[in-house]
């Protein structure tokens, strides 16, 4: 990006990029109680001629050409298994997000790793005599203890003539659980 007199970054609409690519989604009612589904999403997101502006260095401009647009993956997929089963609710999905930039230039160092998790949601309903309910619930989050970051931010800077590049990353929390109590009435 462009930096202002004092050398701070500045955040602008890139004049000249685009977006594209494909959705795809599918559902399968096996049974009364089985639910099956997913969803892939491929894209291609770029700027064309993107100029790297370093902050500290307002001199330094260079046409990098064609980048890849900054939190933007390639590919990103989740799949499901609903169960329900008189009033016991299941509901197992795993998502896969692709390697994604922190910056609009590219740099190696600055990425989110790619990464893919997994949750998991349990509940039972007691109903009571009239319309009312009592619904007790408990979501899995991150099942199989995945190390992941999903998000973050980087930047990069001169000093001395030599460039640096600084990432800083958002880690997300190891298997942990939510439970839950909902009563209707």
């Amino acid at each position: 990006g462009m930096v202002n007199d004092g050398s701070d970054a500045l955040n602008i609409n890139v004049p000249n990029s685009y977006r594209r690519g494909i959705e795809l989604t599918a559902q399968w009612n096996t049974t009364k109680w089985l639910t099956l589904g997913g969803n892939a999403t491929f894209s291609d997101n770029k700027i064309l001629d993107y100029i790297d502006m370093l902050a500290d260095s307002p001199t330094y401009g260079k046409n990098l050409g064609k980048m890849t647009i900054a939190y933007s993956p390639k590919s990103m997929a989740s799949i499901f298994a609903e169960f329900n089963v008189k009033n016991f609710e299941a509901s197992l999905r795993t998502q896969y997000v692709g390697k994604q930039y922190l910056t609009n230039n590219q740099i190696e160092a600055l990425t989110l790793d790619k990464y893919c998790v997994t949750n998991l949601d349990l509940a039972y309903t007691l109903n009571t005599l009239s319309e009312n309910s009592i619904r007790f619930g408990v979501t899995i989050y991150n099942l199989f203890n995945a190390k992941y970051c999903s998000n973050g931010y980087g930047y990069s800077y001169m000093w001395d003539n030599v460039r640096y590049d600084e990432a800083y990353y958002f880690p997300q929390a190891p298997l942990h659980a939510l439970a839950n109590i909902t009563f209707k009435f």
